[in-house]
């Protein structure tokens, strides 16, 4: 659990900042857009970057108890499923379809698994 919670405060202090830098970049251009996407990354981007990172830091909770070679191959297979998701969530935004496709499917899927991997890591 350790892992998770270190890794998801973490995402969440860089998600709050980007977030803060894409509104201020499209308030710029007009108030209600600068409002409109920090609204809409509030809800989708910065609990997007806790499910992201909340996979690598369940690979860094197990890896502390392995030995050996096997505990890099699971930081790096925890890093890859979050750089992943992270990438399919910014390609999904590409348009209509791909946008329903992340709220109805791809987010559920993410908060699925990220209560499959902290009920895993109380288990341990």
């Amino acid at each position: 659990m350790d892992g998770i919670i270190y890794a998801v405060t973490a995402a969440l202090g860089f998600a709050s900042l980007e977030n803060l830098l894409y509104i201020m970049q499209y308030a710029g251009i007009s108030l209600s857009m600068g409002i409109t996407v920090g609204v809409l990354r509030a809800i989708l981007a910065v609990p997007g970057h806790a499910l992201y990172s909340s996979m690598w830091g369940f690979a860094l909770g197990v890896a502390k108890f392995r030995h050996g070679i096997r505990r890099n191959e699971i930081i790096l297979g925890g890093i890859a499923l979050g750089i992943l998701l992270h990438a399919l969530f910014n390609f999904l935004t590409l348009d209509v379809l791909g946008f329903v496709i992340l709220v109805f499917l791809l987010v559920p899927a993410m908060w699925w698994l990220f209560g499959r991997k902290v009920r895993d890591a109380e288990a341990r």
